[in-house]
C-alpha cells in the first residue's frame, strides 16, 4: 500500500512533468531489502519504473544523493561564511540551503527547468519573502495590551 501512494503523490506528478520535457525514464535505486520482494516488484514494473539495486550502507553507489548533499553542505558553508557565524547555527544553516535549493531553477540537459517547488506545487513562489540567512531580526507582539493598566 506504501508503494502506491508513493506513486500517486510524488511518482505521478514526476511523470506529468517529465510529460512536459519529453520522456524521462523513471528508476528507483534501493539498497533495502523490502523493495526485492515480488509483490513489490510486481507493483513496480506495473508502474513502469525500473529497478537497480545498490550496495547496502555503502555510500559510493548512491552518487547522485551524494552529489546533492555536497552541493547542501557548500550552501551552508557559504552562508555560515558570509555572515561569520559559528558552526552552532550549522543545522539551521543546511535547511535554509535545503529551502533555497528547493525554490530556484535548474539546468537539465543545458535547458533551465522550473524550480521543485514550482513543479510540486504547481506555483510560482514569491521571492520576495526571502531573507538574508543571520539578519538581524525583531518579533513583534500584537497580543500586547495597548495601555499598561
Amino acid at each position: 500500500e506504501a508503494v502506491r501512494i508513493w506513486h500517486r503523490e510524488c511518482i505521478l506528478k514526476v511523470k506529468a512533468w517529465n510529460t512536459e520535457q519529453g520522456r524521462v525514464p523513471i528508476s528507483l535505486l534501493a539498497d533495502n531489502l523490502e523493495f526485492q520482494y515480488n509483490g513489490v516488484k510486481m507493483i513496480l514494473s506495473e508502474f513502469g519504473i525500473l529497478q537497480y539495486y545498490t550496495a547496502p550502507a555503502h555510500s559510493s553507489s548512491n552518487g547522485v544523493a551524494e552529489r546533492g548533499i555536497g552541493i547542501i553542505r557548500m550552501i551552508a558553508r557559504a552562508i555560515l561564511k558570509s555572515k561569520e557565524l559559528p558552526m552552532e547555527f550549522w543545522e539551521l544553516a543546511v535547511k535554509h540551503a535545503c529551502f533555497i535549493a528547493n525554490r530556484v531553477p535548474f539546468l537539465y540537459q543545458g535547458q533551465f527547468q522550473r524550480d521543485p517547488y514550482n513543479i510540486w506545487t504547481n506555483r510560482t513562489f514569491d521571492y520576495s519573502r526571502l531573507r538574508v540567512f543571520g539578519s538581524r531580526c525583531y518579533a513583534l507582539r500584537t497580543d500586547a495590551e495597548k495601555d499598561f493598566s
